[in-house]
């Protein structure tokens, strides 16, 4: 197998901030991750191709968590004040959030595609509140 640098960090990002974060990788040599702007605030979900990094627009504090073999990408990325967030999908330069186990609670997040497009990841059942992380999550599958 041959190897091949995938160093440069995405739009924004600083190459010396050592936060270049990679989750998964595909048949196809596609990467998964999160890169650090250079303001130091939170990681933009990012998908490396040929080594070229590119932002996924999903705003700060959004992790790329999987590929599948046909490019279709799975994470989480922060929930906003008008609810939207938690888990996504993003295939073909489109982002969808996936649904919750109960309406208006945003679903954590999306961990693993698999080339069917199945999703696994976790789910919340209650708001979560921040003085208690212990919150009840479940296991989920979207098809």
């Amino acid at each position: 197998m041959a190897e091949r640098s995938c160093d440069r960090p995405g739009p924004g990002a600083r190459a010396d901030s050592g936060r270049l974060q990679a989750t998964d990788i595909n048949n196809r040599g596609e990467i998964t991750g999160a890169t650090q702007l250079a303001s130091g605030a939170l990681d933009r979900a990012t998908v490396w191709r040929r080594g070229v990094p590119a932002d996924l627009g999903l705003g700060t504090g959004s992790v790329a968590q999987a590929i599948n073999d046909q490019g279709r990408v799975v994470g989480v990325r922060a929930v906003t004040t008008d609810g939207t967030g938690g888990a996504f999908v993003w295939d073909r330069g489109v982002a969808r959030d996936l649904p919750s186990l109960v309406p208006g609670v945003p679903a954590d997040s999306a961990s693993d595609v698999n080339d069917r497009g199945v999703i696994v990841g976790t789910s919340a059942t209650v708001v979560p509140n921040p003085e208690d992380p212990e919150y009840e999550r479940h296991a989920v599958l979207w098809k």
